[in-house]
């Protein structure tokens, strides 16, 4: 006959997957505010890229806003030997050029060995006042590397190569010609000036002033020592080349640059484009119900974007309204579904309406990209009082709150893991204490029954 007390030889159990098991199902709640934190964090995301697409829109409509930023100009010449450019603060008009006579620099011929005495006694300058280069320096002689051991040929190319990068400031440039074992030098003015320089003794007149260049501009005549002509047309420079026909005239037209003013419109069409395509891709309903459905699905800071960057865009000014001067949103769609927002530019008609009616259509534009410049800076971006700084601001505090309310989750789970640990190591401490008064029970009843068999 034998005896056994059953349950009294350990639990048996997977101690670490049990406690897996109660912490998976305790961590629910947590794992359920991780969720919420995360979309808080994908929806604070799209309101900072809005919010970036909407500052880039409104860098684009001050380029709009005001009239005297929507008047630019281009120079057209009949001639290639007069290559001209024009500012935006250039005035329309016709002029009739005739070149006498070219500019023609200064410029000296020297040695290398006049160059170099010059500079080793510490002499030789280029140019005047703050913008000279003076290489008895011994700031400069320092930065170059200058020094009593320095090569002849490296002293050289080290003069040469200062005084063409610093050629603007100075008003000379040089070039070198290589003549059996030595250098021969020219050094060129920027103008028809002697050159400004000082420290040779041994140097020829190539052009010994220079030659000014003498011209007519609709029939007035003018001179100037160089072939770069600025200041007397207003907002315009023009270059006479080497190869111009003297006494032969050349027409240099001022107009409207239409194609740089539609460049900036275009500029403002991709930014509203690319703002409106952003939000009403958050706002809209998945095309699959089965799909999850957008953060911000409905969301009415995004709606009221939508809907007053719209109302601006098509309201009837006092001059007009933007489809006049060739930009439409949605125009002739009839479905919801094929309707984008997007504003639809027509680059030709836009630069006609601006050609035959610049006030008009500058009246317009104007006056539609300042009322939307403001809606935008004052509503939605201000870093004060706007709408975005306020949405991303809150966001900021509810993701705060929740990983507070997180960090108290986990230390709270942490300590009932800790506390089930602790239990169940108690319970096979138990189990096993039972588990050895078993086997002592055990063999004291069959020694019992030993001893009543003898």
């Amino acid at each position: 006959m034998s005896f056994s007390i059953t349950g009294l030889s350990g639990s048996g159990l997977n101690v670490a997957e049990l406690v897996k098991g109660i912490m998976d199902a305790e961590r629910v709640p947590y794992k359920s505010l991780e969720a919420r934190r995360d979309k808080l964090g994908i929806e604070q995301q799209v309101f900072r890229q809005i919010n970036t697409k909407l500052n880039t829109l409104n860098t684009a409509l001050s380029d709009l806003k005001y009239s005297f930023n929507l008047q630019a100009f281009k120079a057209t010449s009949s001639s290639e030997a007069i290559k001209a450019t024009a500012s935006d603060s250039a005035v329309a008009g016709t002029y009739k050029i005739e070149v006498t006579k070219a500019a023609v620099n200064a410029a000296i011929k020297t040695t290398d060995t006049d160059i170099l005495d010059a500079v080793r006694s510490g002499t030789l300058k280029f140019g005047s006042g703050d913008d000279q280069i003076d290489f008895g320096s011994s700031d400069l002689r320092d930065q170059l590397g200058i020094d009593a051991t320095t090569n002849d040929e490296e002293l050289l190319k080290k003069v040469v190569n200062y005084v063409n990068a610093n050629s603007k400031k100075i008003g000379s440039s040089i070039s070198m010609i290589k003549d059996g074992g030595s250098y021969e030098l020219q050094i060129t003015g920027n103008s028809a000036n002697p050159v400004d320089i000082q420290g040779l003794s041994n140097y020829t007149n190539v052009e010994n002033t220079g030659q000014q260049a003498q011209f007519k501009i609709n029939g007035k005549s003018f001179v100037s020592d160089s072939n770069d002509i600025k200041d007397i047309i207003p907002g315009v420079s023009f270059t006479i080349g080497e190869n111009v026909e003297t006494n032969k005239a050349i027409t240099l037209t001022i107009s409207a640059d239409v194609d740089k003013i539609a460049d900036k419109v275009q500029t403002f069409v991709n930014a509203y484009n690319d703002l409106i395509t952003s939000v009403r891709t958050n706002l809209a309903k998945p095309e699959d119900v089965k799909e999850t459905m957008n953060p911000l699905q409905g969301d009415s800071v995004l709606k009221d974007i939508n809907a007053r960057l719209y109302d601006t865009f098509n309201q009837i000014t006092s001059f007009g309204f933007m489809e006049e001067i060739g930009m439409s949103i949605d125009k002739g769609a009839s479905k919801a579904s094929s309707m984008t927002g997007k504003i639809t530019f027509d680059k030709e008609a836009f630069k006609t309406a601006l050609t035959e009616n610049p006030t008009k259509a500058t009246s317009i534009l104007t006056s539609v990209s300042q009322e939307m410049s403001d809606t935008i800076s004052k509503s939605w971006t201000s870093s004060v009082s706007g709408v975005m700084s306020i949405k991303i601001a809150g966001y900021d505090a509810d993701i705060k709150r929740v990983d507070e309310r997180l960090e108290t989750m986990d230390r709270s789970l942490q300590m009932k893991e800790a506390r089930y640990k602790q239990q169940f190591d108690s319970m096979e401490i138990m189990l096993a204490s039972l588990n050895n008064t078993q086997n002592w029970l055990k063999s004291q009843f069959d020694s019992m029954m030993k001893a009543g068999k003898s």
